[in-house]
């Protein structure tokens, strides 16, 4: 994939559905594997070969201002503020942490008045 960052499979099944182009884009990988294979590549090299070359076929659509469009179901006005400030974001949380008017979800409360600070110590999934 000619991408620095590269999309995971299931990211990229979900993008063509939502961009109405997966059955065609299926269609094209399912077309390349098959000749891959005739042409003597093993399974698992002509499975991987065929989604990079069906992504480099189909990569994502450009908006209207020339940059990808957004991998999200947000409405677009909530990034027309522009990239976010993930520092500032987590320094606001952190010090939100001792507001009394803060609850948070009781599953991440601890009985000491403590809270839990990773998803393994509340027992969450990732």
């Amino acid at each position: 994939m000619t991408s620095a960052i590269k999309e995971s499979k299931i990211a990229a099944t979900d993008r063509l559905r939502r961009e109405d182009r997966w059955e065609e884009a299926q269609q094209y990988r399912d077309e390349i594997r098959k000749k891959l294979l005739a042409d003597g590549m093993k399974r698992a090299q002509a499975r991987d070969a065929s989604w990079e070359t069906m992504l480099e076929k189909y990569p994502r659509i450009a908006d209207a201002t020339g940059s990808e469009a957004l991998d999200s179901d947000l409405p677009p006005e909530w990034f027309a503020a522009g990239t976010p400030d993930l520092a500032a974001d987590f320094l606001w949380v952190y010090n939100q942490l001792g507001n009394p008017h803060v609850q948070l979800p009781p599953y991440l409360r601890k009985p000491n008045g403590t809270f839990r600070t990773t998803p393994e110590a509340a027992h969450l999934p990732c």
